[in-house]
């Protein structure tokens, strides 16, 4: 028996032990009343992570979708479970074996492609199937409220204006291009099929909470509309979306007073150098510049349009970022981790938003690591009593001999100077490819990080996304 078949056998027993196998089901957009039935509205008590050492572990069902932060102790994340397709999971760090609240995925049990979390619990997501490696195509946009019951249904992209061979594919799979306000759910996508145009037109689609009333804006393609390049990534709060293009900024007003909703530019920054990614905290949105190693710190105003802060500067001129995230109990403050240029260290910056102002913390060495910080793509930071955890993943050093998965360090010096091997708490998990998603949480004081990593490039049919689920403090 050939080694190829003998590992086909072993994954198809596994997937059988497991209850992982399942197919994809089709169908048509469906309004809001029509996905209301059995297994959609959220049910408490199931089964979610199964216990390993140290904690938690699941497979997560192939789904492109990052990890969810539904509030301070809860995460999403989508599972498959047996021949009914995949299922939101709503877990609380308390106890990761049981589900607080689960479904299927919009009465289909489609995969979903990207989600974000909104006020009061709700939750938005996008509806797909997947094509191949991290390749998807979007149906439905479906609005949940906090009992996973659908509140809402929107077909993915402008698809009475688009062929089956144009259907709607979501931008990138790291972070979602997708925003929930108090008004509108705001999704972010790309024509999928146009040989005849590289790269595929990109689109912004706006659909309102109160009616079926929707837009679609050009962002990029053959004919420039935005003038912001390909869209990599968006933050919108009332009536304001802020657009961050490979080639720029700028900020929309959504207008949704005639037949259609549309946006006009009300503010931009300088066209070079593009956004990279974005991220908001309903307070401030961080929005990574492309290559030079700053970031652009916006504040939202209420009723008024977003104000530049000012842009970040750690690492300007000698480095790149790696990873920034917002301070999970300070909306005023934000973590950035810089790669030093010409060097395989790692330096942890905390930023004052309301200043755009980052002073050093400490430098994470390679000798430290274990490698080069080549990879490390997400940071988050945690305390409890007189305790701080600063918990980083992704993959250090460089291919094929990375390693994969999360350092945690532990009370580190916070005059600038570099850690020493006293301050790791834990050292990479053993990921087979790179931690990809990586976020914190905390109930009555436990501090809990889940990752999940990337699909194997090497091994697409066999390999899942692990998803990890692991103690800090041990409270």
């Amino acid at each position: 028996m050939t080694k190829k078949t003998l590992m086909i056998l072993a994954v198809a027993l596994c997937a059988t032990i497991s209850a992982f196998a399942g197919g994809n089901k089709e169908g048509v957009a469906a309004s809001a009343s029509s996905l209301a039935g059995d297994n959609i509205s959220g049910t408490a008590g199931g089964t979610a992570l199964r216990s390993r050492a140290g904690g938690w572990e699941d497979i997560d069902g192939l789904s492109s979708a990052s990890i969810l932060r539904v509030d301070r102790s809860k995460f999403g994340y989508i599972d498959k479970n047996g021949m009914d397709g995949y299922r939101i999971k709503i877990v609380d760090v308390s106890d990761p074996a049981k589900t607080v609240r689960e479904g299927l995925v919009g009465g289909s049990g489609r995969n979903v492609a990207m989600w974000a979390a909104g006020t009061d619990g709700r939750i938005v997501l996008v509806e797909a199937d997947e094509l191949g490696r991290q390749d998807y195509t979007g149906y439905n946009i479906v609005v949940y409220d906090q009992d996973l019951q659908p509140i809402k249904s929107f077909p993915y992209g402008n698809q009475v204006g688009l062929a089956e061979a144009h259907r709607a594919r979501p931008l990138n799979h790291r972070e979602p291009i997708i925003a929930l306000t108090d008004r509108y759910a705001i999704a972010g996508w790309q024509d999928k099929s146009p040989v005849d145009t590289d790269p595929a037109p990109n689109f912004i689609s706006i659909y309102s909470l109160e009616d079926d009333k929707a837009g679609h804006i050009p962002v990029s393609g053959d004919t420039v509309h935005l003038n912001i390049g390909n869209l990599t990534g968006f933050a919108a709060q009332g009536d304001y979306i802020i657009v961050g293009g490979s080639a720029g900024t700028k900020v929309l007003r959504i207008n949704a007073s005639g037949q259609a909703i549309t946006a006009a530019v009300v503010d931009s920054v300088p066209q070079t150098p593009g956004s990279h990614w974005i991220q908001d905290n309903r307070n401030y949105v961080l929005e990574s510049v492309e290559g030079n190693g700053t970031v652009r710190v916006w504040k939202w105003n209420g009723a008024n349009a977003p104000s530049l802060v000012g842009v970040v500067t750690a690492d300007a001129t000698s480095g790149s970022v790696q990873a920034v995230s917002f301070d999970n109990d300070n909306p005023g403050e934000a973590y950035l981790l810089g790669k030093v240029a010409n060097a395989n260290a790692g330096n942890v910056y905390r930023i004052d938003l309301a200043t755009a102002q980052a002073l050093k913390l400490f430098t994470i060495p390679d000798v430290v690591a274990g490698g080069a910080l080549t990879g490390m793509w997400t940071i988050q930071v945690e305390s409890s009593g007189a305790d701080t955890w600063y918990i980083v993943g992704g993959a250090i050093g460089t291919a094929p001999n990375d390693k994969n998965g999360v350092l945690v360090i532990k009370n580190p010096p916070l005059d600038g100077s570099s850690i020493t091997a006293a301050h790791l708490s834990a050292s990479l998990l053993d990921f087979p490819t790179p931690a990809r998603s990586m976020k914190a949480f905390k109930s009555s004081g436990n501090i809990v990080y889940v990752t999940k990593n990337h699909m194997s490039r090497n091994y697409p049919v066999f390999s899942r996304y692990m998803l990890r689920a692991m103690s800090v403090n041990g409270n």
